[in-house]
């Protein structure tokens, strides 16, 4: 399990803890835990879940909006430990704030490349 911060135009938006999910297509995912400045990008977040088909109807031409503002939100990893950005060619934020209680909140990551998943995670079996 790897932390990572997570941030949105330079601002830490919260933390996640990252384990291996598919280590053929560098895909990591774990629990997101939000910290107060995510609240200011959170409604964007939430609208994609109600036109992806996951919390409403699938809405093809809205959610190629929700995602181009997504975009803008410049959302990027460094890692706990030595504050490098790490290269990703992915990253989404899964919030069900408004339909879960408990953990909510999930991050999923493609790394940018195979080599790089693996330094992050090569102590994991």
């Amino acid at each position: 399990m790897s932390r990572v911060i997570v941030y949105s135009n330079d601002e830490i938006i919260g933390w996640a803890e990252l384990v291996a999910a598919d280590a053929a297509m560098a895909v990591a995912d774990g629990p997101f835990y939000p910290n107060e400045s995510y609240k200011q990008i959170q409604p964007i977040i939430r609208e994609q879940h109600h036109y992806d088909g996951t919390l409403g109807g699938y809405d093809k031409e809205r959610l190629v909006s929700v995602q181009e503002g997504i975009g803008l939100l410049n959302l990027c990893l460094k890692s706990e430990a030595d504050q490098v950005v790490i290269p990703t060619q992915g990253i989404c934020i899964v919030d069900f704030s408004e339909a879960l209680d408990g953990e909510p909140f999930q991050l999923e990551v493609r790394f940018g490349d195979r080599e790089t998943f693996e330094q992050f995670f090569r102590d994991e079996p």
